[in-house]
């Protein structure tokens, strides 16, 4: 363990996947602006007063940029259950909605852990959970471990940070791309470079073998990301 008190920028970054027959999945939604207030306020209280959440680029104007809208997106899956991370999904009004089913359930459990990331508001604000289960119930997909969704799209529990994160794996002409938020940063998979906020470091541990072993790994909280992959993979 390291870097005590030193702070790090992330950037809380989307996915957006296009298979050859023009289906398309996001991986996150970043959060709802209007609940940004909140949020940092949260943040502050819990975390630290310099831990500040902004939205650079919406996620309408990087499907626009691909050519889409969100009315075309098939798929939103969510990694982990975070207010930052589910905010949008309200918008995305002809996706199904994918969430680890470890995930789901670790929210309803009657055990409430007064920790900034379990605090119900902020994994699942209450305009997001009335959607979910009244608005566009029958569109909620409660993901197993290993669940394949589609022809070279699998989901695979790989907890460290929360119940309900997960690694998804894409199948490309280029090789496997998995996307997951078990470790934030490149460096998290470095031998004993863990992320700092872990659940379990022995998933950890698990998850980052995995990560290793394919072509490209996305580590969805690496401010360099953008940058790295700036034409796409495949």
């Amino acid at each position: 363990m390291s870097d005590f008190g030193k702070e790090y920028e992330i950037g809380l970054n989307a996915v957006i996947a296009v298979n050859d027959s023009g289906e398309i999945v996001v991986v996150n939604t970043g959060p709802d602006i209007n609940d940004l207030d909140r949020l940092n306020k949260l943040w502050a209280a819990g975390v630290s007063s310099r831990c500040h959440l902004a939205v650079e680029v919406p996620i309408e104007q990087h499907l626009a940029r691909l050519g889409y809208s969100i009315s075309d997106v098939g798929t939103v899956l969510v990694t982990p259950l975070q207010a930052y991370s589910v905010g949008r999904v309200p918008d995305f009004l002809n996706a199904r909605i994918g969430i680890l089913r470890s995930g789901w359930e670790f929210f309803f459990s009657t055990r409430y852990h007064p920790h900034p990331h379990d605090y119900p508001p902020n994994v699942i604000p209450p305009t997001v959970l009335q959607y979910l289960m009244y608005d566009a119930p029958e569109r909620l997909l409660l993901l197993d471990n290993h669940e394949e969704m589609a022809p070279g799209l699998t989901v695979r529990f790989t907890g460290a940070h929360h119940r309900a994160s997960m690694g998804i794996s894409f199948q490309t002409k280029h090789g496997e791309v998995v996307v997951s938020d078990s470790a934030f940063v490149r460096e998290n998979l470095v031998p004993g470079r863990l992320l700092g906020i872990i659940e379990n470091m022995y998933e950890a541990l698990e998850a980052n073998e995995w990560f290793r072993s394919v072509p490209y790994f996305v580590p969805l909280y690496d401010p360099t990301i953008a940058e790295s992959y700036a034409g796409g993979i495949g």
